[in-house]
């Protein structure tokens, strides 16, 4: 027990940046619209996040270039995005506004005469809660501008969210989503499966992740443990706290 005691507290350690510092679930919609500055490629599509989004027919996105209005055909991207594409490419300065009964939103760009082909990178899909829906943290990144996650599931989008926010989706009857970054342009990153418990009778229930806050677009701090790593936290700490008064 006593040769146990140092390693539980080296554990803790180890354990607790990931397990205290989770990015917070992301606002209603709309709660981000990209491209938010800077330059786009040729081929850049619009890209709108947020929670609980509403069907498309309440929602109004438009986009300016030069001055000119821009065509787009917009898609709903399951619960939590939408996104437009141009019906013909053009460069130069850009404005794009999306509208809701919630609140709007808009941002200006440049669109570049360089398309974009090359796909964004993945670099972590971390399961953090599975309490009916999946608590997933997401990293990526891209050599011209990343516009975010999605996760799939039984064929269809069951998470979206953009960079610096907590992925939630709803699993498959297995328990699983697929996840990919994606970047403006709209190519995807190869896949990372993500599994979970498997839904109790098909009935979901949020994940219940607090937002820290910081502002509904902003990146925060929320406590974001699964049920695995609350459970050895507490077969953990009695070990530490041994050895701390032993110290002492």
């Amino acid at each position: 027990m006593r040769r146990l005691a140092p390693l539980a507290v080296l554990a803790l350690l180890l354990l607790y940046p990931r397990l205290a510092f989770a990015p917070p679930p992301i606002s209603a919609f709309p709660a981000s619209l990209l491209p938010a500055t800077g330059i786009a490629p040729l081929n850049t599509k619009i890209w709108v996040f947020g929670a609980d989004a509403p069907p498309l027919a309440q929602i109004g996105l438009g986009l300016t270039i030069e001055g000119t209005p821009a065509p787009l055909d917009v898609e709903a991207l399951g619960c939590c995005a939408i996104s437009g594409t141009l019906r013909a490419a053009r460069t130069g300065s850009a404005s794009a506004v999306v509208t809701s009964a919630a609140r709007d939103i808009r941002t200006e760009f440049s669109i570049s005469a360089a398309m974009d082909t090359t796909p964004p990178t993945l670099l972590a899909a971390d399961l953090l809660d599975t309490q009916g829906r999946l608590v997933i943290g997401v990293r990526g990144s891209d050599d011209i501008g990343l516009a975010g996650f999605l996760a799939r599931g039984a064929g269809e989008v069951r998470g979206a969210v953009s960079p610096g926010f907590v992925l939630t989706a709803r699993p498959d009857p297995a328990g699983c989503v697929t996840v990919t970054a994606v970047d403006l342009a709209g190519n995807e990153s190869p896949s990372r499966e993500v599994c979970g418990a498997s839904p109790d009778a098909g009935v979901l229930e949020d994940a219940g992740v607090a937002d820290a806050g910081g502002g509904g677009d902003q990146g925060g701090c929320s406590c974001a443990t699964s049920q695995s790593e609350s459970t050895l936290i507490g077969a953990l700490l009695p070990l530490a706290l041994a050895a701390l008064r032993r110290r002492r």
